[in-house]
């Protein structure tokens, strides 16, 4: 999982992206209509609030909106009332109305997103092709961090969206689930929150599991060896059990294990000598060791921290 942040001032991302809305005085007037028609609801927004203004609540906004409207629906007790409000605010919220928007906005370089793998696994690319006839073809899903289904309120929130491959995105991995147990931990551990440390805490280990097989063997049969994970702050093996990041990785051992084979192969230092450079350029030149800024290759985290491993 990568932090999935804007690198341009929040005021010109909100800027940009209401821009791209027309008719805005229409939803502001049925979002108010709503509204009036749902106290429950009017209760957890401040006064005056407007359609307009929920497009670009920042990501702690936004949890504790969904968090509390879901408290607030579930504290009704009533089914018919539930649905009758959720209805309501669907509508106005509608989603697949501005789905394809919503995506171009994300992958538009101006906006300062960078788009390259998942930001979920890491394991899949996802920032699309230009096609034949000169369109982009863009292959990611703008998934919801936290459910529009749950909390319609927070379905077209830009600060609600990240690029994620199906597999992430679907059941039965995060599907409709929110990231974390409570508030405290979608706040920490979502792609959206300026605290989220899943990079630095969270490292990919090399277990080795049968230590009678030689070291060769070891990557060359892929058997005997794990990849598993270190954990600086416990609350992101949440994140890691939702995604079956285990598993997932395991299931590349083949990929992984020929970068591993090779590194035990070869001794950088001799051929550092040889050639007359340094270790850290025959690193490169064998395992592209530098991590890529600019492409991000998928499982290159996954990939560097194992090799430092042997």
């Amino acid at each position: 999982m990568y932090r999935f942040i804007s690198s341009k001032s929040l005021k010109d991302v909100n800027k940009a992206y209401l821009a791209r809305y027309k008719k805005k005085e229409s939803f502001n007037k049925k979002f108010a209509e709503a509204v009036d028609e749902c106290p429950e609801i009017a209760g957890l927004l401040p006064p005056g609030t407007k359609w307009i203004d929920l497009l670009t609540y920042d990501f702690s906004r936004l949890v504790d909106l969904y968090y509390d409207y879901n408290k607030t629906l579930n504290d009704l007790h009533d089914d018919a009332r539930v649905k009758e409000i959720n209805d309501k605010f669907k509508a106005i919220f509608n989603y697949d109305s501005h789905r394809e928007k919503i995506r171009r906005f994300l992958s538009d370089p101006n906006n300062g997103f960078e788009i390259h793998n998942c930001v979920y696994c890491d394991l899949n690319k996802v920032k699309g092709y230009t096609r034949r006839d000169g369109k982009r073809n863009l292959e990611f899903h703008a998934d919801h961090v936290l459910d529009k289904g749950s909390c319609p309120l927070v379905a077209l929130s830009i600060h609600n969206f990240v690029p994620s491959c199906p597999t992430c995105n679907e059941s039965p991995l995060k599907g409709v689930k929110p990231l974390g147990n409570t508030k405290a931990d979608t706040l920490k551990i979502s792609p959206k929150s300026a605290t989220n440390k899943f990079d630095k805490d969270v490292k990919f280990i090399l277990n080795i599991t049968d230590t009678t097989i030689p070291d060769l063997e070891l990557f060359k049969t892929n058997d005997g060896w794990e990849i598993d994970f270190s954990y600086k702050d416990g609350v992101y093996q949440q994140t890691v059990s939702m995604f079956d990041l285990k598993e997932r990785y395991n299931a590349e051992k083949g990929y992984f294990g020929e970068y591993l084979q090779k590194k035990r192969i070869f001794n950088i230092k001799e051929l550092a000598e040889r050639y007359k450079c340094t270790d850290g350029e025959i690193l490169e030149v064998l395992f592209c060791y530098e991590r890529n800024k600019q492409e991000h290759t998928p499982k290159e985290k996954c990939r560097l921290e194992l090799l430092e491993q042997v």
